[in-house]
């Protein structure tokens, strides 16, 4: 009788971001990446005795899972005992989850017989061992030290990370960037202090895999061709956004995870936007050429300052990836305007401006809705120009318009603030007096930006109305986005 071993790595996002130096955050990426690495695994078997396919066959080893069909129940116990002995030691701190199923062969039953186990072991985490009281602590996290690093008592995990950011090469390899990647937060801050935390997930996943059946080596090779399609996607998007200058000496980019559908970055946020849409494009081109499905993908960009706390940027670009997604499954949103098209590839954008921290529906209701119930939420923003979504470039010209001496940027921040002190009834009045000093160019900006947003009138905007004008204003203040410099060349809309 067979045996199909399960693991799964929990909570990773909360074990990735609970500090915000950059080093500890790509190393616990690193150690992420290892906990499922094929390579370590092989490796791993080896050393216990247990020869790959006579005894044991990887179903899979991607995206924090594992899973491994053992031909004898003895050899599965074996390799249980030391995964989990040497996670421990290896990767302290991070939650993860065992579970096995007895069977003849793999099929699709006994795979949703193992998920459910899984599931089932969320809630009863491994035991951890004691620690004495009288120890020396780890000043930032007041957890037992288990060392001494840059003459600092770090604990075990942090430690572990710390150690493992040596290591972690592979990425800048795998993205081939002949610039290495920033170690410090500072030196990805844009010249305003601002960065990107960038999150993305595919679309249509859960129906692809429905389509595929539960056959072991099909969702195998699918899960493998996925990996390589995203990796893929975003070094094409990387290379277009960040490497466009002459004489480049630095990259502003630092990729935290790339794996499965799943992508979470930190960037420079004059370029967010641009890595983002290109992101989406380049996804659902190589996962086509890849895995021949084509996937769409959803972004979410959480603008902070480069010491707000990355826990809370990454949970707010997590829930903008939901809302984006949200609009995008509407009917009319999809490929063809149909129910069983693919979700339109689309992104949602905000930025932080204070340290109060707010879940993204709280934000709606208290900081993107006037006093008349004027929302200045636009997004949703699509990358393709056949979609019923605002269109990203259309969005990246006004904001190139928006930039000239002769804009009405002070006009607009002053729009905004009567929107929210002021009665709607109040409005036409004063846009009356702007259009009588208002220049052609003016004029025609106006105009431009009636035509993003149809129907929206500046004079009566009524309340279910939407308006672009927070979400121009946000990106001229705060960032370079849209303009280049005469050395760096612009990026091509999709």
């Amino acid at each position: 009788m067979g045996y199909l071993f399960g693991a799964n790595a929990e909570s990773i996002q909360q074990y990735i971001f609970a500090t915000n130096l950059l080093k500890e955050v790509v190393g616990a990426s690193e150690a992420v990446k290892l906990f499922c690495s094929e390579k370590e695994l092989a490796e791993r078997l080896d050393s216990l005795g247990i020869q790959l396919d006579d005894q044991a066959e990887i179903n899979q080893a991607a995206a924090g899972g594992i899973k491994i069909f053992f031909k004898d129940k003895e050899s599965a116990r074996k390799f249980c005992r030391d995964f989990i002995r040497d996670t421990r030691k290896h990767f302290p701190g991070l939650s993860f989850s065992v579970a096995g199923v007895e069977g003849e062969a793999v099929t699709g039953e006994l795979l949703g017989e193992l998920s459910k186990k899984l599931q089932s072991a969320k809630v009863r985490p491994l035991p951890r061992i004691p620690v004495p009281m009288m120890v020396q602590t780890a000043p930032r996290t007041g957890e037992p030290a288990a060392g001494i690093k840059e003459n600092e008592f770090l604990d075990a995990p942090t430690l572990a990370k710390r150690e493992l950011f040596q290591q972690s090469k592979e990425m800048e390899k795998a993205f081939e960037s002949q610039l290495p990647f920033p170690q410090e937060i500072d030196k990805i801050a844009s010249e305003r202090g601002w960065i990107a935390i960038i999150h993305a997930d595919g679309n249509g996943l859960g129906q692809v895999i429905r389509e595929i059946g539960q056959e072991a080596r099909s969702l195998k090779e699918f899960s493998v061709n996925l990996d390589n399609a995203t990796f893929a996607a975003s070094r094409q998007a990387f290379e277009k956004s960040f490497l466009r200058e002459e004489n480049q000496k630095e990259v502003k980019f630092r990729p935290v995870i790339v794996g499965g559908d799943d992508i979470t970055v930190i960037c420079d946020a004059d370029r967010a936007l641009d890595f983002a849409e290109q992101l989406c494009c380049e996804f659902e081109e190589q996962t086509l050429e890849r895995t021949g499905k084509k996937l769409t993908l959803c972004a979410g960009i959480a603008f902070v300052k480069a010491h707000y706390p990355f826990w809370m940027g990454y949970q707010l670009a997590e829930e903008l990836c939901g809302a984006a997604k949200k609009v995008s499954k509407q009917s009319e949103h999809r490929e063809g305007g149909s129910p069983d098209g693919l979700p339109a590839s689309s992104l949602c954008f905000h930025f932080v401006g204070s340290s109060y921290h707010r879940g993204w529906d709280d934000i709606l209701v208290n900081e993107l809705c006037s006093k008349d119930g004027i929302s200045y939420f636009y997004g949703p923003y699509g990358v393709h120009a056949d979609g019923k979504l605002p269109r990203v470039d259309s969005l990246r010209s006004l904001v190139k318009a928006l930039d000239g001496e002769r804009s009405p940027k002070s006009k607009l921040r002053e729009l905004l603030t009567r929107w929210n002190t002021d009665s709607s009834a109040e409005t036409p009045l004063f846009m009356q007096r702007f259009a009588e000093i208002a220049s052609g160019e003016q004029r025609q900006w106006m105009k431009d930006v009636a035509s993003l947003c149809p129907g929206f009138d500046f004079n009566n905007p009524a309340p279910d109305k939407k308006t672009p004008i927070y979400d121009l204003v946000m990106l001229t203040t705060h960032t370079r986005w849209g303009r280049t410099t005469s050395s760096d060349k612009e990026v091509q809309p999709c």
